[in-house]
């Protein structure tokens, strides 16, 4: 099925979401903001952004990063990152071509660097890249479009059934898993 968001009603989702949990004025939050460094957010805040997200848009976020999946699914642990020598250039590109899209991180950067450098624009990356994710055709009816009900859920554009994408997870590993089979570093 089609995407039934643009990447700019995301953007505007998740800045309206982070916006009330940190208690500023939406219009106070740029997409390129570092959400901890420029922010200020902490840990909690993001808990409680992604479950706000979750909820406002019918998905599940994932629970392990990019780094985490190709890690385990390269059976090669320091290919990306090393805990001696933070993140590779191998890591970068992986985190390049995530769901989520980075563009601002380095070599060596350990993770609470990529934690606290993660942007709004990321998070809305992310978000709107598992909607790509959603089933083939709608599960009550058969029909292939999707489109976005009156409270903002994607749904079968037919019967109106609500849509669902596959878990972060899911996705972000499919992703993954395409990333390494393009550059032949799959283990098996």
């Amino acid at each position: 099925m089609n995407n039934p968001f643009t990447q700019k009603e995301i953007l505007v989702i998740v800045t309206a979401v982070l916006a009330d949990v940190l208690g500023v004025e939406a219009n106070e939050i740029a997409e390129g903001n570092a959400i901890a460094n420029d922010l200020g957010a902490d840990s909690l805040d993001f808990v409680e952004m992604n479950a706000t997200l979750e909820k406002r848009l019918n998905l599940s976020l994932a629970k392990k990063g990019a780094l985490e999946h190709a890690n385990k699914m390269s059976g090669q642990p320091d290919l990306f990152y090393s805990n001696k020598s933070g993140l590779t250039s191998d890591g970068v590109a992986l985190l390049e071509g995530s769901l989520s899209h980075y563009t601002q991180l380095k070599d060596g950067m350990k993770m609470y660097d990529i934690f606290n450098l993660s942007t709004v624009q990321n998070v809305a990356n992310f978000c709107h890249a598992i909607f790509n994710y959603l089933p083939t055709v709608c599960p009550e009816c058969g029909h292939a479009e999707a489109r976005l009900s009156v409270t903002g859920k994607a749904v079968c554009s037919a019967c109106s059934a609500v849509l669902r994408p596959l878990h972060g997870d899911e996705a972000e590993a499919l992703n993954i898993k395409r990333y390494l089979q393009e550059k032949c570093l799959t283990a098996a």
